[in-house]
């Protein structure tokens, strides 16, 4: 057998290791700054060099931005701290996203010191109309003034970040964020009225088809409790306490606690019948996604267009004002953090005709829902 070759160092920090099948083999290796790094493996020593030119100079840069703080190595920090937190992929994805929409209106490579609020307060008018973006001029639409909010939500944990590091001294996201205009709420989004919810799931239940019976006890079980669907579809059988009778929920103010109605403590022994019993099962035996089809086909199958999630949700907001819920107990229903959305359920409650005061469930289970709610 023939004696293996030793392996070579040569100049600008480039291996030379044999192999037994492919022979000579080059890549780079080479230390910067206490730490090493290792290139990919190149048949000529040509390409190798270039390599590790490229590398070197990515490895300089990175520490040229970590020593002015700039945008892009703050980004990157407060992405690996989610992944720290074992916070949600669906966060994460979203931060990251929000990220890039960012780093097209700032320079990545521009010190978090640098940024000023007029450079953020351009950054809003230009995602408030139309606008070009790039070097080759690239058409963008406006968006809506909550998409911007949360550009600016992802840019607040950055700067935040940042005055923890001593980065900077003043964070000018949040008067940003306090003069930002909001978005005028169409006041014909699609509710149910006069027990036309409680009708569908009836519907539902009197259907032959497969599953019936969970679909229409999920539905239910949304109407009662008014959760966002990400919220119902990340519940888990241990944010059930019966003992103190409340929904423990990981939202997006963070965790709350929503307490349950006999109807709703009947809907989640019906849960824990078809789904898991296990702290860290689902409750709804169902994803994201999955909860979403539910939706999808019954509203075809039912020719009813409005029986979607959030028209699911608003119906109950709009019940409990009904019954007169004030517009604080309508917000932690939801899980809202202003009163802006719980006082057009309330205005709304108040111009409603004869016919739409009619309540969308049977009465006495929305009663005992707006008192508990109260509570």
């Amino acid at each position: 057998m023939r004696k293996p070759k030793k392996t070579r160092i040569l100049k600008a920090g480039v291996e030379q290791v044999w192999t037994p099948t492919k022979g000579w083999r080059y890549h780079a290796r080479f230390r910067f700054r206490g730490q090493v790094f290792e290139g990919k493996w190149f048949v000529t020593r040509r390409e190798a060099e270039a390599d590790r030119a490229e590398m070197q100079e990515r490895a300089e840069r990175s520490t040229q931005l970590r020593k002015a703080w700039a945008l892009s190595f703050a980004m990157d920090r407060v992405t690996a701290r989610l992944e720290s937190l074992n916070r949600r992929p669906a966060t994460i994805r979203d931060r990251r996203k929000r990220f890039e929409v960012l780093k097209q209106y700032i320079d990545g490579d521009q010190p978090v010191a640098a940024i000023q609020r007029r450079d953020l307060e351009a950054f809003v008018a230009k995602r408030l109309r139309n606008h070009r973006i790039g070097d080759d001029r690239k058409p963008v639409a406006a968006v809506l003034a909550r998409t911007v909010r949360a550009d600016l939500v992802a840019l607040d944990s950055v700067m935040k970040l940042a005055m923890e590091a001593g980065a900077i001294a003043a964070n000018p996201v949040p008067a940003v964020l306090k003069n930002l205009p909001t978005d005028p709420r169409d006041p014909n989004r699609p509710t149910f009225h006069g027990g036309e919810l409680g009708a569908c799931i009836a519907r539902i239940r009197e259907s032959e088809a497969p599953a019936a019976e969970r679909d229409a006890t999920i539905i239910e079980f949304m109407a009662y409790t008014a959760m966002r669907l990400r919220e119902a579809s990340d519940l888990r059988v241990g944010d059930v306490d019966l003992e103190r009778g409340v929904l423990v929920i990981d939202g997006k103010r963070g965790r709350r606690e929503k307490p349950m109605t006999p109807q709703v403590r009947t809907l989640v022994a019906k849960l824990m019948l078809v789904g898991g019993r296990k702290p860290a099962d689902r409750l709804l035996p169902l994803t994201y996604l999955g909860l979403q089809q539910v939706f999808r086909r019954w509203a075809d199958r039912l020719a009813e267009p409005r029986l979607k999630p959030h028209a699911v949700r608003r119906t109950s907001a709009l019940q409990m004002a009904k019954l007169g819920a004030s517009a604080f107990k309508i917000r932690d229903h939801l899980g809202h953090k202003t009163l802006t959305q719980a006082n057009t359920y309330v205005a709304a409650a108040k111009s409603a005709s004869a016919e739409e005061m009619q309540l969308s469930f049977d009465a006495p289970n929305a009663d005992s829902q707006a008192t508990a709610s109260s509570s």
